[in-house]
């Protein structure tokens, strides 16, 4: 839900602004914001075609990312999305 109100709020500004001046979007998160992050981009880049034309025009950093997505889903972000975890 976080995700979509997220996209909801910023999706203009982005189609507006970010996209004609060529910026990059990096979001990033930690923990429940991780995934609520994750969600996020792969939510923009549904909505928003000039965001897949490439894995670097929008990119997600993920600190302690709960599971958000199946194992599928997770390796076909992996280009664009990146989880850090500690390792024990």
């Amino acid at each position: 839900t976080a995700a979509l109100w997220m996209a909801d709020d910023i999706e203009d500004t982005i189609r507006n602004i970010v996209i004609p001046l060529k910026y990059k979007l990096l979001i990033t998160g930690h923990s429940l914001g991780a995934g609520a992050a994750c969600l996020l981009g792969l939510e923009l880049r549904a909505r928003i075609k000039e965001l897949r034309n490439n894995f670097t025009d929008l990119r997600v950093l993920a600190f302690a990312t709960p599971a958000v997505l199946s194992f599928q889903a997770s390796k076909a972000c992996a280009p664009f999305i990146t989880s850090v975890t500690k390792k024990n």
